[in-house]
């Protein structure tokens, strides 16, 4: 009822507004939880954990049976397609008022796909301070 009339009453100023400082706020706090594993676990010391545990899988999608050739071509075009068709993506380029406003839009909306990947460079991180086990009972798709 509260989000009703906030929306009614500030209309789409308010949900652009809103959303400007949830994207800052998400952005800021995930680029400093991923200073901080990078950080506390050691550059050097997550490239020698991800070499021992993993190998060469831990390095390249084709060295690993699980993804290979086909993960990488289906990844180019589910980016591709989120970057062209997604209807917020559209939503933002199709309502700027010029080519300029909308090349601006989407410079700064790829920040905001650059740190959905984050939470994988965390998991890293964890790997490369707890031991294997304990990643294990937690995701053992890794293994």
């Amino acid at each position: 009822m509260l989000e009703m009339l906030y929306t009614v009453v500030g209309g789409m100023v308010s949900i652009v507004i809103t959303d400007f400082i949830q994207y800052v706020l998400l952005s800021t706090a995930t680029i400093l939880v991923s200073i901080f594993a990078v950080y506390h676990a050691g550059w050097h010391n997550i490239l020698t954990k991800v070499a021992a545990t993993m190998g060469d899988r831990g390095f390249s999608p084709i060295a690993n049976p699980k993804f290979g050739l086909t993960f990488i071509i289906w990844q180019i075009l589910l980016w591709f397609s989120v970057h062209t068709c997604w209807q917020t993506t559209a939503m933002r380029m199709f309502s700027t008022k010029d080519p300029q406003t909308s090349k601006r839009v989407m410079t700064w909306t790829a920040y905001l796909f650059g740190t959905r990947h984050a939470p994988m460079l965390w998991g890293i991180a964890a790997l490369a301070t707890l031991a294997p086990e304990t990643i294990m009972m937690v995701c053992p798709c890794l293994f």
